[in-house]
């Protein structure tokens, strides 16, 4: 399970990577998972010329799509991903039982201390 300490400090221009876990003990539908930045970060749109990696998570959402053999033979738990400046949100009309792993890029976009 990654895992990391808050960060103290990011330089400008720095590229941060976001994990979010989310867990859930039955399978559940319509899933809404939203995410919204700290001060001074915006994050990077994988489909515009700005991005430059990072995994939409478990299912898809801009990871490769899981093999049958994992989703079972009928459907497969997969998040679409929506960017803001200000926040990622990630959406998924069903989601199995299980921890789920949603990942996305942000940059120190401005400068200054922020509590």
């Amino acid at each position: 399970q990654p895992h990391a300490p808050p960060l103290a400090a990011v330089p400008l221009g720095a590229v941060v990577t976001v994990t979010l876990q989310v867990h859930t003990p039955d399978e559940i539908s319509s899933l809404t998972v939203e995410d919204w930045l700290p001060a001074g970060l915006e994050a990077l749109d994988p489909n515009l010329d700005n991005f430059d990696g990072g995994s939409g998570g478990s299912g898809g959402g801009g990871g490769a799509p899981w093999p049958w053999w994992v989703c079972g033979w009928w459907r497969c738990s997969s998040f679409a991903r929506e960017t803001h400046k200000d926040r990622v949100r990630y959406f998924a009309a069903w989601v199995a039982a299980g921890t789920h792993t949603l990942s996305y890029e942000a940059i120190a976009a401005t400068r200054g201390d922020f509590v």
